[in-house]
């Protein structure tokens, strides 16, 4: 099985309220600094994808934490988006443009929180797998 299109914690990546940082990824390994204001959300991850082979079909990624954060909160959910033009490689993807599902990883700072927090998280999407730390502020 050839997994195409894991975006790894997302190279295309937004945040709502906060601001990040570009995600910088070395050997499966990815890092990201974001800023947000306390008792306000950012999205680490806007909608990791993969998919078997060329059928473009969504499977869902396994998501393990690694660290959990002690300032806030993470929240998954199943998100729809397009395909990315490319994939965690940066190989054109076949499917590109087309409907897909993506998990998206969204970050809450507890009201009233300050400092710096961390999360940790192994994705895996079939044989394919990345570990991606978020560093945080919360203003």
């Amino acid at each position: 099985m050839r997994i195409f299109g894991l975006i790894v914690l997302l190279l295309f990546g937004s945040v709502g309220i906060g601001k990040a940082d570009d995600l910088v990824c070395n050997a499966g390994h990815c890092e990201r600094n974001v800023t947000l204001q306390s008792g306000s959300s950012a999205i680490l991850a806007v909608g990791i994808y993969g998919s078997n082979s060329s059928d473009c079909l969504f499977v869902e990624p396994h998501i393990e934490t690694l660290v959990q954060p002690h300032l806030g909160k993470i929240v998954p959910r199943i998100v729809s988006r397009p395909v990315a033009p490319l994939d965690h490689l940066g190989r054109p993807d076949p499917c590109e443009g087309k409907p897909t599902k993506g998990l998206q990883i969204n970050y809450i700072s507890d009201s009233g929180s300050h400092g710096t927090d961390e999360v940790v998280l192994n994705v895996i999407v079939g044989r394919s797998q990345a570990v991606a730390r978020y560093v945080i502020t919360v203003q």
